[in-house]
């Protein structure tokens, strides 16, 4: 998946993609209550592993992970991902409730390969393009994403001029 949306902006939007190398995220970080992660510690956690990357004012950064994420600082249950803005370009996305199997449907890829990859494309067009959000639940920068069905709702790709 990692390589299918690296290699999706570099030929759709000529974006210099670089994959970092992955890192466990130390068992002490989930919640044992919850079995979440934290999403704030997360983000710092991905600075202690990658201090030249958080510093590069030129850098957006954008950490993808399987665990399930939560926000102690939110009154929602869980959080799909978490992104800075175009001053603070950093961003977390969790894979765990993309699928269509979380929700007790069949598997299908391609679902969950497009949930994740409008997600992932919402907070590029946010940290690297610094486009506005929206209120339209068709829009690519659709601003209340709650759930599934609102990210299957979003259109692809970026209003922006590629290459």
């Amino acid at each position: 998946m990692i390589e299918h949306l690296a290699e999706l902006y570099r030929s759709q939007y000529g974006l210099d993609v670089s994959v970092m190398t992955p890192e466990a995220v130390p068992a002490k970080m989930v919640n044992p209550l919850r079995q979440q992660i934290d999403v704030i510690a997360l983000l710092d956690y991905t600075f202690l592993l990658f201090p030249e990357a958080h510093l590069d004012p030129e850098a957006v950064i954008i950490g993808v992970t399987p665990l399930d994420l939560y926000d102690q600082r939110s009154h929602f249950r869980y959080l799909f991902g978490i992104k800075g803005d175009f001053s603070d370009p950093k961003a977390v996305v969790s894979s765990m409730r993309m699928t269509p199997e979380f929700y007790g449907e069949p598997a299908n890829e391609d679902v969950f390969f497009s949930r994740m990859r409008k997600l992932v494309s919402k907070y590029i067009g946010l940290l690297y393009y610094d486009l506005p959000t929206s209120g339209d639940p068709s829009s690519p920068m659709y601003d209340s994403i709650l759930g599934p069905d609102d990210l299957d709702a979003m259109s692809e790709p970026l209003p922006v001029d590629s290459r």
